[in-house]
């Protein structure tokens, strides 16, 4: 097993704030406060993990109780040890654990599985502080607390009550693993023996009362073993942090796979503009985390699948899947289950589809594709790597996946699928949904380094995983405009003041005139081109159509007059009334900004008009954007290719993404002070993109930053 390496004074393989983590991932020693081979407690079980992974440096076992401990000398106390200690792992009790980590001064890393301050403890703030300023000072860095240790495959290092490590050995491969849950780094280690794929470095962080997952991703980012990082965060303390080491992953070369649960309702309960409503806190995150370089995951299973994925291959965009089985059946039901994952199946050039009619005998090439044409006994595996070998080398086919169910001498495929997996210039998954008849034949597979799965939604999420790292925004530095000198009350704001906002950076606005009563509006009404739309303004009041407060195709001066007097009699409190010119033969779409303390403010773009909420989700990109950025928003939200024109229309999309940009560059200039906007409708026709109403929320300015605990972090 190799060992990390070792990089001179001044290194970029310190993490950030100066912390040097090979020791903890590449210890030489190893002490375990409390050991025992009593079976029933934690520590025997540490210690024989840390035998069964391989460990070739020092074990310390120390306990007054014992002279030997699984053939180890064990000592009586810390103090006793006279070689550097890497890692300690203390197993007493909690009333005791604070004095084993004061004495444990010039030691690497302390592994905490419970409690730093115990549960209830007097002064317990005042305890983390001098805890904490000790692992700022000399002591021992802290992992955790409430967390499974660190299991190192590339080194052979473990020091971690995870059941997961026994003596079958360790998957040792490209991905490393930060997770703040212990569980799900047992779980992972559990699945690589399923699935296929490895582990150079995992990290149960637990807590994080002082070490963070931002800490342990500069380690993997500069660790040469890692080609792929993989993230489980409940919750996160710095996100300008972990952005940081999402950018800095991203100019590595290295892709960073996010799972973080925990989509809440709740902001968007609280939430006041439609763009509140369709796009909580969660989905801006994301974006930011798009444009960091980082891709957020659904499941282990991609943490995993998709990190093995990526370690092989990268990405090629707008490519497609191409499938194949010896069941014509299953083949047809895989097909379905591409699209409901987003995913495209891939269109076989002719080339192809003359080759696999040549070459297997399948005369009805369909993808996915039935490879048993032949009928051949005992040797339909032959065409399945045929055809196989024919799918990856077409240029529409980014992925490909053997998809089976049970045949006859299915063991007759493990000599040659593994050496098309490795050779192949896409990358390959197996599909296998059987039940144990076929168990024999994946383990050689994996063994042969496939990757299997028992069923589609696991492959295919996969895969939806790889083509999202190929469809992350490129790195480009967007020039922020100077934050605007507003200052605005925090709730609605104005539509005057919006509509002021909207033009310093030029977002365009249908024409229209503003009066106070009707006969004002009269007078005014000769500047516009009818039919028009009225609307009136009710200071708060955000959505007028549902106030009643719209009145659409009046067709001269007088019915629109006429239906202003009527307003106004039917809902007291109009402060204003705004005539439109009514745009006609266009697509509605909402744009729209939300903004999330901790990452900033992200554009929307979403199918609009009254259906705002009911068509689907919208795409969402951090401010600001350049055109290539707004661009790409459109592509993402118009997959059917409507708004580049359809039955002989063309719309002006150019002018759309000129009109994501304005908006961007809005949300950039506003910062904090604009928590939502929504231009619902923004009407694209043949040559014009404009806003046609808006809704804008002020957000009030943020209370003075107050301490907080490191395990008081924000989702």
């Amino acid at each position: 097993m190799a060992r990390v390496a070792v990089h001179g004074p001044g290194s970029e393989q310190a993490g950030s704030a100066g912390v040097d983590l090979r020791r903890l991932f590449d210890p030489r020693t190893i002490a375990f406060v409390g050991a025992s081979e009593d079976p029933g407690r934690n520590v025997a079980r540490s210690l024989q993990a840390t035998m069964w992974a391989g460990f070739r440096g020092r074990i310390l076992p120390v306990n007054p109780k014992y002279e030997t401990v699984f053939g180890h000398t064990c000592v009586a106390d810390v103090a006793d040890l006279r070689e550097p200690i890497d890692i300690v792992m203390a197993f007493v009790g909690p009333d005791r654990l604070l004095d084993v980590y004061r004495a444990c001064r010039g030691a690497g890393f302390f592994i905490a599985v419970g409690d730093v301050v115990p549960k209830g403890a007097p002064e317990a703030e005042r305890l983390g502080r001098e805890i904490l300023a000790l692992a700022r000072g000399g002591w021992p860095r802290i992992v955790g607390p409430q967390c499974v240790g660190i299991v190192s495959p590339e080194t052979g290092a473990a020091a971690t009550i995870s059941t997961a490590v026994d003596d079958s050995g360790l998957p040792r491969g490209p991905i490393g693993i930060v997770s703040q849950s212990g569980g799900i780094v047992s779980s992972l280690i559990e699945r690589a023996r399923t699935l296929g794929g490895g582990f150079s470095h995992l990290v149960s962080s637990g807590g994080e009362f002082d070490l963070t997952t931002p800490d342990y991703l500069r380690f993997l980012v500069d660790d040469p073993a890692t080609r792929v990082i993989g993230i489980y965060a409940e919750s996160v303390a710095d996100y300008g942090a972990l952005l940081a080491m999402g950018r800095l992953a991203r100019e590595r070369g290295k892709p960073v796979l996010l799972l973080q649960p925990g989509r809440s309702a709740a902001g968007a309960a609280a939430a006041q503009s439609h763009s509140g409503r369709i796009v909580g806190d969660r989905q801006v995150k994301d974006a930011a985390y798009r444009r960091n370089g980082i891709v957020t995951v659904d499941d282990i299973d991609d943490l995993l699948l998709g990190g093995m994925l990526l370690a092989r291959h990268r990405p090629q965009p707008g490519t497609g899947v191409a499938a194949c089985s010896l069941s014509g059946g299953y083949a047809a039901a895989l097909g379905d289950r591409i699209v409901d994952h987003g995913l495209r199946a891939a269109a076989l050039s002719p080339p192809t589809v003359a080759r696999i009619r040549a070459e297997t005998n399948q005369q009805n090439p369909a993808n996915p594709i039935d490879a048993g044409g032949r009928g051949r006994p005992r040797a339909g595996y032959l065409d399945v790597i045929r055809t196989l070998e024919i799918l990856d080398a077409d240029p529409d086919v980014g992925a490909t996946i053997y998809a089976e169910t049970l045949f006859s001498y299915m063991e007759d495929i493990v000599p040659v699928l593994p050496e098309f997996a490795r050779t192949a210039a896409k990358p390959h998954l197996v599909c296998w949904q059987a039940g144990p008849m076929v168990e024999p034949v994946l383990a050689q597979l994996r063994q042969g380094g496939v990757l299997t799965c028992r069923e589609p939604h696991t492959a295919l999420s996969a895969l939806r995983t790889f083509w999202d790292v190929g469809d992350l925004p490129r790195a480009a530095a967007i020039e922020a405009p100077p934050p605007a000198p507003v200052s605005l009350p925090p709730g609605p704001v104005d539509d005057d003041a919006a509509r002021t906002l909207l033009a310093r950076c030029a977002v365009p606005f249908v024409p229209e005139i503003a009066a106070p009563d009707p006969e004002a509006l009269r007078r005014r009404a000769p500047g516009l081109s009818f039919p028009v739309a009225l609307k009136g303004e009710i200071p708060g009041c955000l959505h007028k159509s549902d106030a009643g407060l719209v009145v659409l195709d009046l067709a001269d001066a007088d019915a629109l007059a006429a239906a202003a007097a009527a307003m106004a009699a039917r809902l007291p409190g109009i402060a204003r009334f705004r005539a439109q010119a009514m745009v006609r033969g266009g697509i509605e779409l909402i744009v729209g900004i939300k903004t999330d303390p901790a990452v900033g403010a992200a554009v929307l773009l979403g199918f609009g008009g009254i259906y705002a909420e009911a068509m689907g989700p919208p795409v969402v990109e951090l401010a600001p954007l350049d055109r290539a950025l707004a661009d790409g928003m459109v592509r993402r939200l118009d997959r059917k290719g409507i708004l580049a024109g359809y039955r002989g229309r063309r719309l002006a999309r150019d002018l759309l993404v000129d009109l994501l940009v304005a908006v961007g560059r809005l949300a950039a200039a506003m910062g904090p002070a604009l928590a939502e906007l929504d231009l619902n409708p923004v009407i694209v026709t043949a040559d014009a993109a404009v806003a046609v109403d808006v809704a804008m929320v002020a957000q009030a300015a943020a209370p003075p930053a107050s301490p907080t605990s490191r395990t008081g972090r924000t989702p």
